[in-house]
Parts: C-alpha cells; sequence; structure tokens
C-alpha cells in the first residue's frame, strides 16, 4: 500500500534531488555490478517490453507510482546515455576529453572506426534485451 504525502516546495524540491540521487547511484552501481559479473544481464535488464508490463503495474496502484516509475526510467536512460561507449554521448565525451588532451582532433577514421563498433555492440545489446523481454513475457 502507498500513501500520499504533500511536502512544502522546499522539502519537495530537496525530496526530488535526493530521489534522483537514488536512483542515478542505483543505475550506476547495476552497471559496475554487471561489468564484475555480480548482476546477471539476463534477470536484471529489462526493454521495452518489460517497460510496457511495469507501466500497466504502476498505473494500477495509481498515477503517483507511474510517474515514479517513468522518472526512474528517464533517469535510468540518462545515466545510460552517458556511459562511455562510443554512440552514445558520453562517447562523445570521451573524444572530447582525448583531443583536450593531445591538442588535436582524433582522426575521423578513427573516430568512425570506434563509432561503427560502439553501433554495432548497441545494436547486439538491444537485440538481445528485445528477446529477453519476450522470452520473460511469453515464459520460456
Amino acid at each position: 500500500p502507498t500513501r500520499q504525502v504533500t511536502y512544502p516546495l522546499g522539502e519537495s524540491i530537496e525530496k526530488g534531488l535526493s530521489r534522483t540521487g537514488e536512483a542515478t547511484a542505483g543505475t550506476f552501481a547495476l552497471v559496475g555490478n554487471l561489468v564484475t559479473g555480480q548482476a546477471k544481464l539476463k534477470e536484471s535488464v529489462g526493454g521495452p517490453g518489460m517497460i510496457v508490463v511495469l507501466a500497466q503495474r504502476t498505473l494500477a496502484s495509481g498515477i503517483p507510482d507511474f510517474l515514479a516509475l517513468m522518472a526512474l526510467l528517464s533517469v535510468s536512460l540518462a545515466c545510460m546515455n552517458i556511459l562511455p561507449v562510443p554512440v552514445l554521448d558520453g562517447g562523445h565525451l570521451v573524444f572530447i576529453l582525448i583531443e583536450g588532451i593531445i591538442r588535436r582532433e582524433v582522426w575521423l577514421k578513427v573516430r568512425m572506426g570506434f563509432q561503427q563498433v560502439g553501433f554495432a555492440l548497441l545494436m547486439i545489446f538491444m537485440a538481445f534485451i528485445l528477446f529477453n523481454d519476450f522470452s520473460r513475457i511469453l515464459g520460456f
């Protein structure tokens, strides 16, 4: 069971920032656990199918729970986007840092090669996530 609590504006902002920080830390902790093998990818990650299932469940329990899930998804996606994968924004930041250190642009062919590898890895990951979603939902 959930209950709705109303806070003054200042406390609401403080609690929102705190919950955003917790969600950010949790997302990066999960990524760390996946990289170190402490968490299993198949059990820890969901895609569009799981988002639909969770959205339906939270919507059934009320708009506040649904909005909390949407906020959590937004924070999680922002965290994923900042990871140093060449296709994502975090990958672009890595190239900017490298260029700042070496004081010249990274060769276009090198940058394009990393982008293509990153894109291929991202597509493989997305295919796995979709397959994982359908196998969870359909129960096999």
